[in-house]
């Protein structure tokens, strides 16, 4: 349970000035109790040090806990500016060893004076939102024995500018990093096989970023809104590009799709104001709306396809580009959508 927000009794609100201090101050012993409350609620486990554990698997041996809260020092404005938390291996509870396996979900969440966290080896699951609004966490290494990582996991963590992922991971859940603004490079983990609905939107600083071969899909708008992003290879392994999937990617120059794309979906480039080259694979068979829209940088397009892929909608905005196509090809593509949008078409 997190506190979202709490209604006011107008009585409160007086403006008799011999009651305006008693009022504010019983206001916010209030709201103070309330998110005391909330946050006891949320954190309900055992406590071990200044973290509190949740029994997932309860067993005379073997048995494991999740991470679900921490004290009051990750959160107090009565604490110093930076603290740092050690999550470990083992805890002992009621005189059971148990492995700590887990960060539950929103464990950490909201936690501003948190700026750096030693992750147990043991752990093979980061929960949804477990570190979401860690906005002072600057770097942050995660041990290979994690396999997954929850959605909105590192969502708002402002100043995260550093990252190390496991290579046991096999998709990156939507938003995992939204909005982490000082990130500036990424290395996905070659086992990831699915980048998910918006992983790195809004990485403001996120300039380079290495896709590996295995990746299959990349999830709509996944690097919406990181205009510092110039460099990105897509391997040939990629078959599907969702929606706004690099909306707003300023500094993006060129960009070549692999074989097996058949759909570049609505708005995938769009704002891409850079981009001066962008090559199509010869399996495309339409572009939807939008998919290159206010490019205009725009001089080369590369569509190597024999039969003209489809256009629908408001596909380019940018008709001073030379579109190359094969020779044999020139004719189709002229007198098709192709040719009202392009004015020089050739090879």
């Amino acid at each position: 349970m997190k506190l979202k927000f709490f209604t006011v009794h107008s009585s409160l609100l007086t403006v008799n000035s011999s009651l305006l201090t008693v009022n504010l101050s019983l206001l916010l012993l209030f709201a103070c109790l309330l998110m005391a409350s909330c946050e006891a609620s949320q954190r309900s486990g055992h406590r071990v040090g200044n973290l509190y554990y949740k029994i997932t698997v309860d067993a005379p041996q073997g048995g494991e806990v999740s991470v679900v809260g921490c004290d009051e020092g990750c959160v107090s404005i009565s604490v110093p500016e930076r603290v740092s938390i050690s999550v470990p291996e083992r805890v002992s509870i009621d005189g059971a060893t148990y492995s700590v396996t887990g960060i539950g979900k929103g464990a950490f969440r909201d936690r501003i004076f948190l700026h750096k966290v030693a992750l147990s080896a043991t752990l093979t699951i980061i929960g949804k939102e477990a570190f979401q609004g860690c906005s002072r966490l600057e770097t942050l290494t995660l041990p290979e024995s994690v396999r997954e990582i929850g959605p909105r996991a590192f969502h708002r963590c402002e100043a995260l500018n550093s990252v190390t992922m496991p290579r046991r991971l096999e998709k990156l859940e939507e938003y995992t990093f939204y909005e982490c603004r000082s990130l500036d490079f990424v290395a996905i983990p070659r086992g990831v096989r699915e980048i998910g609905e918006g992983a790195f939107a809004g990485c403001s600083s996120l300039d380079s970023v290495s896709v590996p071969e295995g990746v299959v899909s990349i999830g709509e708008s996944a690097f919406s809104g990181c205009p510092s992003l110039d460099g990105v290879t897509l391997p040939q392994s990629v078959r599907a590009i969702g929606r706004y999937a690099f909306f707003g990617c300023e500094s993006m120059d060129a960009i070549a799709l692999p074989e097996g794309v058949t759909r570049i979906s609505e708005g995938t480039f769009c704002r891409c104001r850079s981009l001066h080259t962008l090559t199509l694979p010869e399996s495309l068979e339409r572009l939807d709306k939008w998919s290159v829209w206010e490019a205009p940088s725009l001089t080369d397009v590369y569509c190597p396809a024999a039969e003209p892929p489809s256009l629908h909608g408001d596909v380019f905005d940018n008709n001073i580009a030379t579109l190359h196509v094969p020779a044999a090809s020139a004719e189709a593509y002229r007198k098709g959508k192709w040719g009202k949008v392009f004015a020089k078409i050739g090879k």
